[in-house]
């Protein structure tokens, strides 16, 4: 790639905001890393093909995609030009979460209410920039790098949510486990390392 080092420097910077990111390319199981272990969690691995990799498909060149996914966690999707990568960072939330709207998000993703604490740790993990202009600017930035000039691509929004799904299997399995020690320390060491290797 010609623009190796500017991505290499740009990804340090998304490190400084404590925001992830990833190189995906084809048959790469990497993203799966990339909600830091969320999925995983709760069972939902299948949401992770909706998420991570119908974007993939549906994405277009010269396009940096904005991704909101059910857990309002935002993802920023680009295919790199003249490469079979896809350059994803995140995730990041864009709204200060209050107690109701966690609530309603869990309701809405059938997570039981004796994990919701755990959900809630999870998201302390997370940084928040509640100026939506703080990040995309960013990227504004990175688009010129990549494609030379502000005309050359587009900033698009999508809302990529997995709907009213049930989990029944997940919800009895997790109805058991409150503190899951690994998602802890997935959250722990994701808080400190601030990156996906």
């Amino acid at each position: 790639m010609l623009y190796e080092r500017e991505l290499d420097f740009f990804r340090k910077i998304l490190n400084n905001y404590r925001i992830n990111s990833c190189l995906i390319k084809d048959y790469d199981k990497t993203y799966r890393e990339a909600d830091r272990g969320l999925r995983d969690y709760l069972g939902m691995q299948d949401d992770y093909n909706q998420l991570f990799c119908t974007p993939h498909e549906t994405i277009k060149e010269n396009g940096i995609y904005k991704i909101t996914d059910s857990f309002y966690c935002n993802y920023i999707f680009i295919i790199l030009p003249d490469s079979s990568a896809t350059f994803i960072a995140g995730p990041y939330i864009d709204v200060d979460l209050s107690q109701k709207m966690i609530m309603e998000m869990a309701e809405k993703n059938s997570i039981p209410s004796n994990i919701i604490s755990q959900i809630q740790k999870y998201y302390t993990s997370i940084p928040v920039y509640t100026d939506k202009d703080t990040v995309l600017s960013l990227f504004n930035t990175l688009g010129e790098i990549l494609w030379g000039s502000m005309d050359a691509f587009m900033i698009k929004t999508l809302n990529l949510t997995s709907g009213d799904k049930t989990f029944p299997e997940v919800v009895e399995r997790l109805g058991q486990r409150i503190d899951d020690p690994l998602l802890a320390m997935r959250m722990l060491e994701s808080r400190y390392e601030g990156k996906i290797k």
